[in-house]
């Protein structure tokens, strides 16, 4: 999960080659609270599933890593490491880790 505070232009974070190596490193989804890019290229990438705001060619600006493992919000909701997300590409519901069994 990513947060880019629903930034669209100027906010894409993910293109075809971070797509490619988080795939590979866990065959792991994506969600961003933001945008991607490379979308025909990420779409190839078989089974690598991506849940975002947008889609747009400009590059990320004016963005700070503040943490990794830390809370996001997304809207209203927090996530944390370990929350379980099931999704489609309209919808995404979270599950906090205490709640998954």
């Amino acid at each position: 999960m990513a947060s880019l505070f629903g930034n669209i232009e100027d906010g894409t974070i993910v293109g075809d080659n971070l797509g490619t190596a988080i795939y590979a490193d866990g065959h792991n989804g994506l969600i961003v609270n933001g945008a991607v890019c490379d979308v025909t290229c990420i779409r190839e990438i078989g089974g690598f599933q991506v849940c975002t705001r947008g889609f747009d060619l400009s590059v990320l600006r004016d963005a700070t890593p503040i943490g990794n493992n830390v809370p996001i919000w997304i809207d209203i909701k927090a996530m944390t490491a370990g929350d379980i997300a099931l999704g489609r590409s309209e919808v995404v519901t979270f599950v906090p880790a205490q709640l998954a069994k």
